[in-house]
């Protein structure tokens, strides 16, 4: 059992704090969530939106206020990773009928490629720098 389910734990500090359990099943919790608002608010964006702030800023806070990982720098990326994912999600709002002007959305449209781009820059350098280091070793 222990290796089958080692993924979801692995990384985590255990030994340290014992709130750290709550970061993988929040992970499993998030996923069923959303995918249940897709499916029962699939008419209504508005909701679907509204639950996937709250889900991202839980997340946030979770990080946050856990730091569930051993590294430190572990912790600072899935921090990043959840900023970035909610400055995205804030510009999603602009495509919804709350913003009509065909201007502004092409605008925001270009903001988050922007942000999309600083995500994967941030993340793969992260990745590279991390693989190179072990290389060193």
């Amino acid at each position: 059992m222990k290796e089958k389910y080692i993924s979801y734990y692995e990384g985590l500090q255990l030994r340290r704090n014992k709130d750290v359990v709550l970061y993988p099943i929040w992970f499993l919790a998030r996923r069923l969530i959303l995918s249940l608002a897709i499916v029962t608010f699939d008419q209504t964006v508005w909701w679907q939106l509204a639950i996937k702030t709250a889900l991202v800023a839980t997340s946030t806070i979770i990080v946050g206020q856990i730091e569930p990982f051993d590294a430190p720098q572990l912790n600072n990326q899935e921090f990043f990773n959840e900023v970035m994912i909610m400055i995205v999600l804030y510009h999603i709002f602009c495509f919804t009928p709350f913003v009509s002007d065909t201007e502004t959305q092409y605008q925001v449209g270009y903001s988050i490629i922007f942000f999309v781009c600083l995500h994967f820059y941030v993340n793969f350098h992260l990745i590279y720098k991390m693989l190179y280091r072990d290389m060193k070793l």
